[in-house]
């Protein structure tokens, strides 16, 4: 995590080179030239099925891309290419030895050894993941991501000299025109950059060496940690008032680090043009294709009906789902590998693909040291992936998977080499989440009796991302146009906040103040990405909706997204797939009347609804950890008249359930993102 951490800061000024791999119609052709010519990734490969097994850690070899590219000047200052036939023939005749002086030829082993310098990354995170307390597995990764980092900055100004020789002409008609402007537009970072970078990442492992760390408070001269208020069994109203000076410490030792990484941040933002760092963020490191002023506009929308959808979900279900599902990992392989083979034949393929190569790995949380969350890692040189799924519950075992395959299926079907890869977070989680929500279809078979409640879970946490995501967006939007802000001002504006989402997710102190928002990883680590999971989260919705009455029309829809890989922008993505945007008009209460209809909710929310005529129990005696178990650090929420109570509890948890898997698939995600997008910011500012 800590090699990824230090690339995502510097991605965006890695490479000039593009959003327009995913919007360009001449990086469309020239994937599609690839493919003709026959060497998309796998076929490239020395063997298109290998087992993971058999995929060793070779580490990278920098002197053998620096001898790649010193023959490619050669070749540029010598000659030009060679013509199609003459190229196949030397191809015949190298049989994957040198390039016989072409540049075009060596152009594309250059290429490929980047390919492999990112699969052995992969590798080494893979190895790395399973053993965290490994201190040479940490060092081994750690390299590999450094020299992956500079084996694409070593190959951007080696294409840049290549492109300015005689022979380069042929290299910028291999390219594309917009391609090779983009390389020939490259600027390295600067000093100052490279040094604020430096300052970001000593902050982020700072945040997570802190955040791992015990800590205690003193209250009525005892000392108090979350373990054991959760184990001294008091009463609600002790419990709540030393649960709050626990949050408030926490606050405090992990507060102090968010305001200097704002600090750092805003300096990184202005240091590369950019007035704030949403700005910035937005175009710069995710390549979105919208900006901050147009997610602020959905802001009250979510507030009024998607957040009284979410309440209706919650309060609609009678059975706990989390056991509906074995969680015996083969049992849980077979259930949906069958659901995804009636599906699609060519995603069922996929799957049986995955399982017999053995990419993948399903384990409880921590065994054996390993990385907690479920991720998605790319191999680019074998045309796949490696997916991680931490166990849970046996219902958020199966949904995981599914969500985990959505990326890996994307993986397979991207064929754009991986210095070029744009890896657009906002459609690789319409992949995830769509597949998640289409699995509903097989909501009898798998759930049985609790099938209902099952669809009711999932389509609400479809929904929970929507309003999470704007709710945390609208908090660091706010937070990094602030200059100056204080810890107390932070704390009184995310609470003033999360009362207009009814306190949902966390809990206010009685002066309106909350201290909880410090445990959300991607706010440290991976600033203004949580609107990625709301604007994901419609056209995923939508794909539902469209699943209960064309069934086939949803999955052919379903399987054209996934068919687009990881290059192309959100709007481009939903246009060509037909689905909807989160940003048409009226789009999010369209939708949740949808959505309601078709779930049979009365859309009464919760402070209308069916009033409780029983017996209220006294307050030691509400069933906190028998109706829902807390993690330490997630303690019961006060009953506010909202929507808090114990829906607090599951929520947090999601949220930071959320986050550790998330980080791990954003951070890689983002490695690729910075390398693919400033080209088109630099032709929009041109």
């Amino acid at each position: 995590m800590m090699g990824y951490g230090k690339i995502i800061g510097r991605a965006a000024a890695l490479l000039s080179v593009a959003a327009l791999i995913g919007a360009s119609p001449e990086v469309m052709v020239f994937a599609g030239q690839r493919r003709a010519a026959g060497e998309s990734r796998q076929e490239a490969g020395e063997n298109l099925e290998v087992p993971y097994g058999e995929r060793s850690y070779e580490g990278i070899d920098l002197a053998r891309l620096e001898q790649l590219l010193g023959q490619l000047e050669r070749a540029c200052q010598g000659q030009g290419a060679m013509d199609a036939a003459q190229r196949q023939e030397a191809m015949e005749m190298a049989q994957g030895q040198e390039s016989l002086g072409d540049p075009v030829l060596i152009y594309r082993q250059v290429l490929r050894e980047v390919d492999w310098a990112a699969t052995q990354m992969a590798l080494a995170d893979i190895l790395y993941s399973r053993n965290m307390e490994d201190e040479a597995l940490a060092s081994q990764y750690e390299e590999a991501s450094g020299k992956t980092q500079e084996a694409m900055e070593m190959v951007l100004v080696g294409f840049q000299r290549a492109l300015q020789m005689p022979g380069g002409a042929a290299l910028e008609t291999e390219m594309g025109p917009e391609l090779a402007g983009a390389v020939k537009d490259y600027k390295p970072a600067s000093e100052r950059l490279t040094q604020l970078w430096d300052q970001e990442l000593e902050l982020m492992l700072r945040y997570n060496q802190v955040y791992s760390e015990g800590f205690t408070v003193d209250v009525d001269g005892r000392e108090w940690n979350y373990a054991s208020l959760d184990e001294a069994g008091l009463g609600y109203e002790d419990y709540y008032r030393i649960y709050m000076e626990l949050e408030k410490e926490n606050n405090r030792r992990l507060g102090e680090i968010y305001l200097d990484l704002v600090q750092v941040r805003n300096q990184i933002a202005v240091e590369n043009g950019y007035d704030t760092y949403s700005a910035y963020a937005y175009e710069a490191v995710y390549g979105r294709d919208f900006t901050p002023q147009d997610t602020e506009k959905l802001y009250g929308p979510i507030k009024d009906s998607a957040l009284l959808l979410l309440e209706d979900c919650w309060y609609a279900q009678y059975e706990d789902v989390s056991e509906a599902v074995s969680q015996d990992t083969e049992e849980l392989l077979d259930q949906v590998q069958n659901c995804v083979e009636d599906m699609d034949r060519e995603l069922g393929e996929t799957f049986s693909y995955m399982r017999r190569m053995g990419l993948y790995d399903v384990d409880w949380s921590g065994e054996n040291g390993s990385r907690s969350g479920s991720f998605t890692i790319d191999m680019p040189y074998y045309g796949d992936a490696f997916l991680f799924v931490t166990k849970d519950s046996g219902f958020q075992d199966f949904f995981s998977l599914t969500h985990e395959f959505g990326h890996f299926a994307a993986s397979c079907k991207e064929d754009m080499p991986w210095l070029y890869q744009a890896a657009y977070t906002d459609v690789c989680e319409i992949q995830s989440q769509g597949l998640e929500l289409l699995m509903l279809h097989y909501k009898d078979s798998l759930f049985g009796e609790l099938a209902a409640d099952a669809q009711l879970q999932n389509v609400g946490n479809a929904m929970d991302s929507i309003v999470v995501g704007a709710m945390l967006d609208e908090f660091e939007t706010w937070v990094y146009e602030q200059p100056g802000l204080s810890l107390e001002e932070l704390n009184r504006r995310f609470g003033q906040m999360n009362g207009e989402y009814d306190q949902w997710y966390f809990t206010n102190d009685q002066d309106g103040l909350c201290y909880s928002w410090v445990n959300v990883g991607h706010l440290f680590q991976n600033p203004l990405y949580y609107i990625s999971y709301a604007t994901s989260a419609y056209p995923a919705l939508e794909l539902w909706l469209e699943s209960q009455t064309d069934w086939q029309g949803a999955v052919d829809r379903y399987m054209e997204l996934s068919a687009l890989g990881v290059s192309q922008p959100y709007q481009m993505a939903v246009d060509t797939c037909g689905l909807g945007s989160i940003f048409q008009e009226n789009a999010i209460g369209q939708l949740t009347e949808q959505i309601g209809e078709a779930l049979d909710l009365d859309g009464s929310g919760w402070e209308e609804g069916i009033p409780w005529d029983g017996e209220t129990p006294p307050e030691e005696e509400i069933p906190w950890e028998e109706e829902i178990p807390w993690e330490e650090g997630l303690p019961p929420q006060e009953e506010t008249g909202g929507a808090a109570g114990n829906q607090g509890i599951r929520s947090l948890a999601h949220i930071v359930i959320m986050g550790a898997a998330a980080v791990m698939e954003l951070q890689l995600a983002c490695f690729a993102v910075g390398a693919v997008i400033l080209w088109e910011i630099c032709k929009r500012k041109k």
